[in-house]
Formats: C-alpha cells, sequence, structure tokens
C-alpha cells in the first residue's frame, strides 16, 4: 500500500502537475490558432504529440530533482513536490525515471512528429543547462523565458504546422515574461523590490503592447483579461500562506484559466465581449493598433523567411 501510495504521488507531482502546467500553454497556442484560422492538425494528432511531450519533458523534473538533491535537503522546509529530497525514493530509481522519461518519449515524438522531436529535445538540454550551470536567479528566471517561449513554439507548431507567426510572438513572449516573475517571485520568498521589478518591466510592457492589434482583431483580449484575473485571484488567495499551498492554489489557478481559454470556441458566437478596433478613438487606435501592428508586418516581412530556414533544416536534419 505504502509502495502504491508514493508511486500515486510521483504521477501525481511529476507527470500530471506538468500536464496541468502544459495544458495551460497548449490552450493558449490552440485558441491562438483557432482565431486566426490555422489549426491545421486534427485533435487526435495533436493529443497524441501533447502526450508524447508530457513523457519526454518529465525527464527534466527528475534531472532537476537529482541535481537539487543536496540542496534540496538542507532546506528548513522542503516542498512536497520534492519527492527524492523527501526520502520517498531512492536516487536509483530517480535515474530511472528519467531514462525512461527521455529515451520512450523522444522515440514517441520522432515517430508522431520529427520536427517536433528536435524542438522538444533542444527544450529539454536547454532545461538542464539551466538547471547545471545558471546559479543565479535572475539568470534563470531570464532563461526561463527562453524555454517557456520555445515550449510555446512547439505546441503552435504541433496544432498549426507553422514554424512562426510574427503577430502571435508578442503574445507568446508577454505569456513567458509574466511567467518567468512570477517564478522570480516564488524562489525569492515573495519579497521582491521596486528594482528587481523594473528588471522585467520594461520587456513586459513592450510586448503586452505588440500583443494588443492581434488581441483585438481575434476578440481575445477580454478572454485573456478574464483568464488572468481568474489565475491572479488565485495566486493573491494563496500568497500569505506556506509554500505547497501557495503551489496548490497556482495549480487551481491554472486549471480555471485553461478552461476559460478552451470555452473560448464554444462561447464566441453565444456571447459578445470583444472590442473592436474600430469602436476605439482614433488616436487610441492608431497609438495601440495601427501603429503596433505595422511594425510587427516590417518585422516579419524582414526576418521571417530566416527563421523559417533555420527552423526547416533542423526539421530535415531530425527527419534524416
Amino acid at each position: 500500500m505504502v509502495r502504491n501510495s508514493r508511486y500515486f504521488k510521483l504521477m501525481n507531482e511529476i507527470y500530471l502537475q506538468n500536464a496541468i502546467r502544459k495544458l495551460n500553454l497548449l490552450a493558449l497556442a490552440f485558441i491562438l490558432a483557432y482565431s486566426l484560422g490555422s489549426i491545421s492538425s486534427t485533435f487526435f494528432q495533436i493529443l497524441t504529440i501533447f502526450l508524447a511531450f508530457i513523457l519526454f519533458y518529465s525527464s527534466v523534473y527528475f534531472y532537476n530533482d537529482l541535481a537539487d538533491y543536496e540542496f534540496d535537503k538542507k532546506r528548513e522546509y522542503i516542498p512536497k513536490q520534492k519527492l527524492l529530497a523527501r526520502g520517498l525514493f531512492k536516487k536509483e530509481e530517480y535515474r530511472a525515471g528519467f531514462i525512461f522519461s527521455f529515451v520512450f518519449g523522444f522515440s514517441a515524438l520522432l515517430i508522431l512528429n520529427p520536427g517536433i522531436a528536435i524542438m522538444s529535445a533542444i527544450l529539454v538540454f536547454a532545461n538542464m543547462i539551466r538547471t547545471k550551470f545558471m546559479s543565479s536567479l535572475s539568470a534563470r528566471a531570464f532563461s526561463l523565458v527562453f524555454i517557456e517561449f520555445l515550449n510555446l513554439q512547439i505546441f503552435w507548431f504541433a496544432i498549426t504546422g507553422i514554424i512562426f507567426n510574427v503577430y502571435t510572438f508578442p503574445i507568446f513572449l508577454s505569456y513567458c515574461i509574466i511567467y518567468s516573475f512570477a517564478y522570480y517571485f516564488y524562489r525569492k520568498n515573495k519579497k521582491i523590490s521596486l528594482l528587481e521589478v523594473l528588471k522585467f518591466a520594461p520587456l513586459g510592457f513592450t510586448f503586452i503592447y505588440f500583443s494588443i492589434p492581434v488581441l483585438l482583431d481575434s476578440g481575445l483580449v477580454i478572454w485573456f483579461m478574464i483568464a488572468g484575473l481568474a489565475y491572479g485571484i488565485c495566486i493573491l488567495t494563496g500568497i500569505n500562506k506556506d509554500i505547497n499551498t501557495l503551489l496548490s492554489f497556482s495549480m487551481v489557478g491554472l486549471i480555471l484559466s485553461t478552461i476559460i481559454l478552451i470555452f473560448y470556441p464554444i462561447l464566441k458566437d453565444k456571447v459578445s465581449i470583444s472590442i473592436s478596433p474600430k469602436n476605439l478613438p482614433e488616436n487610441i487606435s492608431y497609438i495601440f493598433y495601427e501603429q503596433p501592428k505595422k511594425i510587427l508586418k516590417m518585422v516579419g516581412e524582414k526576418y521571417l523567411p530566416a527563421y523559417e530556414t533555420i527552423f526547416s533544416n533542423l526539421a530535415k536534419i531530425s527527419s534524416l
């Protein structure tokens, strides 16, 4: 019974919670693809790639817990998800879990889509490098922006077959910057100065600004605000609790925001909660809609071909 209980905890803390976190990213990529009419994959294709990705990416959690074992053992309060440091598993068992997730997950992705397999491998190794060589919290937080962005790009590619979309680029980066700041806040034990906030604010506001055109065109701006509000309320509810309770509230917030995003295709024609750029004052429309859209178009025309060439070549190499 004890053995079954600890394996249940392993499935929950590594595989299930990993799936919940990534489902939120998948929902974001999906509704953007849906609103832009860019979905090219079937539900079954998306589901199988997602499950294979979860298996492969879970190897990162095994690796991180092995790498952080000595540090975690010295912590005054060990988080509940740190099963290895809490003594529920031996290092040999975690190494076996890492090998299983890495080998079978990558093999499944390679069979399903070689391009996604190679992008996912870059993502996993980037995580390992971050864990092994980045000791500075600021460096780890900023590197997380790249990691989460690549994760979103993988899901976008799985759903649409399109490597890059210049109009979704700032939305993805805005999400990743906000997520990275939340990670930084969590690791700083919820104590952050105004100066530390300013590390993230300029980048965050810049990409939020460039996200406005596609959010207005797609009618998603209010939906995103509702999803963000639901997550924010959950975080604020748990912010003064212990770290395990805060993480539980964070999971609830992710589930709620994911449900809100997933319901967009179902409710968008029945519930009209959108802002049209035509209804905005002329000056506001020019500053927040026409101008950023024009800049994004110029950037896309200049850099998109090179970006697509790089990832096309990676996909060709991986399929050899």
